[in-house]
């Protein structure tokens, strides 16, 4: 697969860890599901995601809102509401936005 070989040669790159992330989530949730969600979880609480990704950071918090068990739901709405608050806006993701919007108000 081509995002492990771009995290091979780049392990700490935090775009192509939630773009894997988001891979092996969409993929099949069942088969993928704790991979997927460690790899967001490394991206989510890495430090200063808000402040130097910011709409990384808003992409990472929707996907958890979509992937992380119910009892996370209101911890992943929280991380939504942030990144929108500070200015982050998913760029090329289409209806993301839009999505976040229904959620926060």
């Amino acid at each position: 697969m081509l995002y492990r070989k771009a995290l091979k040669a780049e392990p700490d790159n935090l775009i192509i860890t939630a773009n894997m992330a988001a891979f092996l989530l969409a993929a099949d949730a069942k088969k993928n599901m704790e991979e997927g969600l460690t790899m967001l979880d490394r991206v989510l609480y890495s430090s200063g995601i808000l402040e130097r990704e910011p709409d990384l950071a808003l992409e990472c918090w929707f996907y958890a809102l979509i992937y992380k068990p119910l009892d996370r739901y209101y911890e992943s709405l929280k991380g939504v509401k942030l990144a929108y608050r500070t200015g982050a806006r998913a760029h090329g993701k289409r209806n993301m936005t839009h999505y976040a919007l229904v959620f926060i108000y």
